[in-house]
């Protein structure tokens, strides 16, 4: 799956995963990163999906000159783009930064933007969800990532994800997602709502900051972190991981015996490296 060992561009991704490993900390305990995944559990993604997986050499076919192009110096962006005005409450206005941040440690060599002004939601087709809070669709979001005067304004744009503290759905016949990405058209639409720890007290989550424990903010922080970089990578071409546990593993939610894990296994590690730049070895230091 991570293609041939001897070949010496793979070397720095290698020792980059002994050093996560090394250095992982209390948040995820050593001896459960990187191991090869077992037999699904009931409920788990994989118990419910079949999905074969995508090895670096099937990576590398897909992506490049005869497939789906890599970022370029000229193009090589990635913009997020705040959906409504839930990114104006307090707790969007904590989030916005530490969000950034992140995605320019995990995405080196790509420039983050983020749009100087939030996208109306107005046009965007809504339903409310069993709180009584305004749900909305995603196609119509990714409508507006595609065709928005403002967004297009970023040519040098690799790919553009719309971040919401609104709850999103993607049909009349699904509850929720927390996110959903187009990879060929390099747009994602990412909804923070139900990681919120009171979303299921029917507290909206652009009301949650004050009503949060420092425990239970950092939480939720981590698990936005988590959806958005694994949803960007897929505008990478980096399919779900099949192999070991890792953050490209696909989940059913917190309950999900491969949910939570924060970093790239070797195979996915090393097909970042090739699509975004050798520059990325520096984001273990």
């Amino acid at each position: 799956a991570v293609g041939d060992l001897a070949d010496a561009s793979l070397r720095p991704c290698l020792e980059l995963s002994e050093g996560l490993v090394a250095r992982a900390g209390d948040a995820e305990a050593d001896d459960r990163l990187f191991r090869l995944m077992g037999q699904p559990r009931p409920g788990d993604w994989l118990a419910t999906k079949t999905e074969l997986g995508q090895t670096f050499p099937q990576y590398e076919k897909r992506m490049g000159p005869r497939g789906s192009p890599l970022p370029s110096r000229a193009c090589n962006g990635i913009l997020l783009c705040p959906i409504g005005d839930s990114f104006s409450s307090a707790i969007g206005r904590q989030f916005l930064p530490h969000l950034v941040d992140y995605c320019r440690a995990f995405f080196p060599g790509m420039k983050v933007i983020v749009l100087e002004r939030p996208l109306p939601v107005t046009g965007v087709k809504s339903r409310e969800n069993d709180f009584g809070h305004q749900q909305y669709l995603i196609g119509d979001i990714f409508n507006m990532l595609n065709t928005h005067k403002s967004v297009l304004a970023h040519r040098s744009s690799y790919c553009r994800l719309g971040i919401t503290l609104d709850d999103i759905y993607p049909g009349e016949d699904w509850n929720y997602v927390f996110g959903q990405a187009r990879p060929m058209e390099r747009v994602g639409v990412f909804s923070f709502a139900r990681h919120s720890p009171l979303f299921y007290a029917g507290v909206h989550a652009s009301h949650a900051a004050s009503n949060l424990s420092m425990r239970d903010f950092l939480s939720w922080l981590r698990s936005c972190r988590h959806t958005m970089v694994h949803e960007t990578c897929h505008m990478f071409g980096v399919l779900h991981c099949v192999f070991m546990r890792c953050l490209m593993n696909g989940n059913n939610g917190p309950h999900d015996s491969n949910s939570g894990f924060s970093f790239l296994c070797p195979v996915c590690l090393r097909k970042l490296l090739h699509g975004v730049s050798p520059v990325l070895v520096g984001r273990a230091a």
